[in-house]
């Protein structure tokens, strides 16, 4: 029972709930910019290991903690303040090389002390929140409410702050909070505990707070890798940064080189005697880099801008009266110079550009808008704030021409960088979007990085493919034409079938430009590879597959290049388990680089996940003779006044039973959770938006549901059995009506497709809240001891599925994720002991 003096810590679990979870998605940002995004995942298990680790120690300790309830809790606090900086400064001080995990063990060694080291500081913050559910387990659901409320609180506070400064300075911000949070905690803890204890937080809560005032700026310094392109380009003699921006999408650079100029052209012919403008450069994340040309009102600047690939749609855009729509994926300042460059005396052009990134708009329209010559582009160009597919959905717009440039980086590209990224661009629903709004004479333009052997380029071509026999197309190589130049390829796909005279055109283009022909219509072996020369010509022979055998291409070629769609949206995932021992002979020669550095990271967090939570779940029943732990003698504690009373109590040898509910319940939340993020992406059009509102939401309402089990009468029971065989009805229920309720909203304003987003997840996220809390108060009457163990059970198995979630929708989808994640709960609802 509970004394009359104790207090029940409501506001602090929430807001040590809301700290811990904003805490994590600063170290999503930050490990965005130091190293690359495919470090989410590592954070997201980070986090929820700390909850793992949490449980195993108290539930070994925890007669001896629990009489010091109130003072641990403001002493964890305390800790969560000082090491969420600390143990990030350190972090940073490993030497490790995330491109090198491959083929150097010694990298192993190196990710496994940035996993324990950010591991701490979750630690403490997951010990608040399990120690306030041993001390007070007859309001356990209130309190995993508090928790799921403070977390979605601390989430969304965070993503608003990452648009006002640098994720770096937020987490000093993060750390005052959680100072001041202590402070609060030992003043409303006094009259439970020692005053001693509370005059000493008190005292250290203020010499902490003056620490952190007078921290050298040095501890929070971001410590990139060398190998960024910003990294790289810093190290030019003179180079200035000109603007910097904060945002959740990412922290923008701009900078000029006045000393040693940029060139910036991606594939540029080496037959090219057209010099570069003066430029700057912007990065994303140090990605990039994107040029913005300093434009003074003579194109004639611009004229290079006519021998990099992706003109070539341009030389069959030839009419001065016809009034071109033009269509552009992205804010890429040269490809309006481009569209100007060749029909700059065609004043009935229109060009439309849709761009996510309003910190980018804002660059090119206001802050560097003389230099980029925005006002004598502006009267043919119209920006969108929106993503393409959101924008397609709601538009019914034909276009002459649709124009994807390169995105990101040659090095992204080649290294495998984005194999854990999805990419809604490059599906095949997506393409057949662009499809669908070309005109009559319209063409689709895609340019992308060449990585040899080929992967990216052959998998945007085996996607057109589909598409073009999905329309129905009955031809579709007859409406082909793909070059490629030292560096990019650009394939040109046009409505009508190709013409004698376009490809005439286009060879003409490409003999004056040393481009390659890779293929059109009717193409010979012999007028191939003559220029940037392979061995054998690989372009042209691996698209004469695809266009006549592309299923037995697709099983014979050492990477994965079948086209991805909205189910699976992992376009760069190229691996392929069948020729992982074929790659990693080759190690010595550079061939483990061909696997990608995310594919690889992927697995080795999963171990390192596996590997701590069977450590972490077994230990408490390793050590079960000292801490009670049996299949046949259990302990019951009882909160009393006087702290803490422990009795033998008999068990029926339920340890397994009590291990697999908690362990599908971890695994069956998460993945319900990330599938649902991603199946949003698309739907609310930018995934940090997604990531923001589905997470808000399913811990909101989560926690509502939670919230509604306490709320109960006393006596009065919910079957843990029905609650789930509910959520299994209300999400087939969503796999079934989901899509087409978004579909018919997709084109709304944003703030209708959040409301549709919870409308969809409130009763989901509400069951999902329940079976958690229900389960730990079925420990309340018979196994008490076990509830801590059962908290890092399920934070064990979170960790987990997380990244397994992940891996299973790179190779089945999101859909089986879904699917899979309900076979857990049913598991779960067939166990009795609850």
């Amino acid at each position: 029972m509970i004394g009359k003096k104790d207090v029940i810590p409501w506001l602090p679990v929430f807001w040590i709930s809301g700290a811990a979870l904003a805490y994590e998605v600063l170290l999503l940002r930050l490990f965005a910019i130091i190293q690359w995004h495919d470090f989410a995942y590592l954070v997201i298990s980070l986090a929820l290991l700390g909850h793992g680790v949490s449980g195993t120690v108290i539930v070994l300790l925890q007669r001896r903690l629990i009489k010091y309830y109130f003072e641990l809790f403001t002493l964890n606090c305390l800790l969560f303040a000082v090491t969420s900086s600390l143990c990030f400064w350190l972090a940073q001080q490993v030497a490790f090389n995330s491109l090198e995990i491959i083929w150097q063990q010694r990298q192993w060694w190196g990710l496994a002390q940035i996993y324990m080291l950010l591991t701490i500081p979750f630690f403490f913050a997951a010990n608040c929140i399990t120690l306030s559910l041993v001390r007070f387990p007859h309001r356990i659901p209130a309190l995993y409410s508090c928790d799921l409320l403070g977390a979605g609180a601390g989430g969304a506070l965070v993503l608003l702050l990452l648009y006002l400064a640098p994720p770096d300075s937020l987490i000093q911000l993060l750390s005052a909070s959680v100072l001041l949070l202590a402070l609060f905690a030992a003043i409303q803890f006094s009259s439970c505990s020692h005053k001693t204890a509370t005059r000493s937080s008190v005292i250290a809560v203020v010499v902490l707070l003056l620490l952190l005032i007078v921290t050298p700026s040095q501890l929070t310094d971001l410590k990139s890798t060398p190998y960024k392109a910003l990294q790289k380009t810093l190290l030019l003699p003179g180079v200035q940064i000109e603007a910097e921006q904060y945002s959740p999408m990412g922290v923008l650079t701009v900078v000029s080189s006045p000393n040693i100029p940029l060139r910036l052209s991606s594939g540029l012919s080496l037959a090219s005697t057209n010099e570069l403008p003066q430029q700057m450069a912007i990065f994303i994340d140090g990605d990039g880099p994107v040029a913005i040309n300093y434009y003074k009102a003579d194109i004639a600047q611009s004229a290079y801008l006519a021998d990099v690939s992706s003109a070539l749609p341009y030389r069959f855009l030839n009419s001065k009266s016809k009034n071109y729509q033009i269509l552009q994926l992205g804010l890429d300042q040269p490809s309006l110079l481009q569209t100007k460059l060749f029909l700059g005396k065609n004043s009935n052009v229109k060009v439309d550009v849709i761009e996510p990134n309003e910190q980018l708009i804002h660059l090119i329209q206001h802050q560097f808008n003389d230099d980029a010559g925005w006002d004598d582009l502006s009267p043919s160009t119209d920006i969108y704030r929106a993503d393409i597919r959101s924008f397609l959905a709601s538009s019914s717009k034909q276009y002459d021409l649709v124009s994807i440039q390169v995105a990101d980086s040659s090095l992204i590209a080649g290294a495998g960088l984005n194999a854990l990224k999805s990419d809604y661009r490059y599906t095949t629903e997506a393409f057949s979007e662009y499809y669908e709004h070309l005109s009559d004479d319209g063409m689709l333009s895609v340019t992308n990085w060449l990585a040899h052997p080929p992967r990216a380029t052959l998998k945007i071509l085996a996607t057109v493919l589909y598409v073009l026999r999905k329309e129905g197309v009955e031809n579709p190589a007859q409406h082909l034409i793909m070059i490629r130049s030292w560096k990019t390829a650009t394939l040109l796909i046009t409505k009508r079938p190709v013409t004698k005279q376009q490809i005439d055109q286009a060879k003409s283009f490409c003999e004056k430009r040393w481009f390659d022909l890779v293929y059109y219509p009717g193409v010979k072996r012999s007028e191939v590879n003559r220029y940037a020369r392979l061995r054998q010509p690989d372009y042209f022979l691996a698209a004469k597959a695809l266009i006549n055998q592309p299923h037995q291409f697709y099983d014979q070629y050492k990477f994965a290049i079948y086209p991805a769609n909205d189910d699976r949206p992992f376009f760069y995932q190229f691996f392929k388990w069948s020729s992982a021992n074929e790659l990693m002979a080759l190690h010595i020669s550079g061939g483990a680089a061909l696997i990608g550095k995310g594919y690889p990271m992927l697995l080795m967090t999963l171990l390192l996940a596996v590997l701590m939570s069977v450590v972490l779940i077994l230990l408490p029943l390793i050590f079960q003779k000292q801490n009670h732990i049996s299949t046949k003698k259990t302990s019951e504690i009882a909160i009393t006044n006087s702290g803490l009373s422990v009795k033998e109590t008999s068990s029926d040898g339920e340890a397994a039973s009590v291990l697999l509910y908690f362990f599908c319940l971890g695994m069956g939340f998460m993945f319900v959770e990330i599938a649902m993020i991603q199946r949003f992406v698309l739907f609310l059009s930018h995934p940090v938006i997604s990531a923001t509102v589905v997470i808000a939401l399913f811990l909101i309402f989560a926690g509502l549901g939670s919230l509604f089990c306490d709320l109960q009468p006393e006596g009065r029971r919910i079957k843990v059995s029905t609650v789930i065989t509910l959520l299994i009805g209300v999400v087939l229920l969503y796999l079934l009506l989901a899509p087409h309720l978004l579909q018919a909203l997709v084109g709304t304003v944003l703030i209708i497709r959040i409301l549709a987003v919870a409308f969809i997840l409130a009763p989901i996220a509400f069951l999902m809240g329940m079976p958690f809390p229900l389960g730990l108060s079925g420990l309340i009457r018979e196994k008490q001891y076990w509830i801590p163990w059962a908290w890092g059970i399920n934070g064990c198995a979170s960790v987990i599925s997380t990244v397994l979630a992940t891996l299973l929708a790179l190779h089945f989808g999101f859909n089986a994720v879904i699917v899979l994640a309900l076979l857990f709960y049913a598991v779960a609802a067939r166990l009795r002991w609850h």
